[in-house]
């Protein structure tokens, strides 16, 4: 039962990454972003921003095969990966943590675009470019929408 469960996984892990693989190509090489670019493009009847959607989905769904497979594989990845080193099988699991929190609690910006383009730098007595979030803020609120 348990080989077949683990080839029902394996077989589900490789098309998910088919599928994001594929999606990801799609959206980046075909229905290419940009205020001129990507409108009214579709593919099979659907847009850009619905390709993104099918592409998170399965991202979601495809982290959630990771985890059972890590859990299926938690016997192996003792014995043979860590070779029976805990440690090493924590810094692994810590570093790949890390990376995940990291993108998560470093602060995000936003980047005031408009005006012409330049090549180098920027024009004396212009804004800054961007300016910082805070936490809880929505990306896309105008300053009036903040809380006081």
């Amino acid at each position: 039962m348990k080989l077949a469960i683990r080839r029902v996984l394996n077989l589900s892990l490789y098309l998910g990454f088919c599928l994001m693989i594929g999606t990801g190509l799609l959206m980046a090489c075909r229905l290419v972003p940009g205020s001129r670019g990507g409108q009214g493009l579709e593919m099979l009847g659907w847009n850009r921003h619905e390709w993104g959607e099918l592409h998170t989905w399965t991202a979601y769904f495809f982290m959630a095969l990771i985890a059972a497979h890590l859990v299926m594989s938690w016997g192996w990845l003792v014995r043979c990966a860590a070779q029976g080193h805990a440690w090493r099988l924590a810094a692994g699991l810590l570093a790949g943590a890390a990376i995940i929190a990291a993108l998560l609690v470093f602060p995000i910006e936003r980047h005031h675009g408009g005006g012409p383009e330049r090549k180098h730098g920027k024009p004396k007595n212009e804004p800054p470019a961007h300016s910082q979030i805070s936490k809880g803020e929505a990306p896309d609120a105008s300053p009036l929408d903040r809380p006081l």
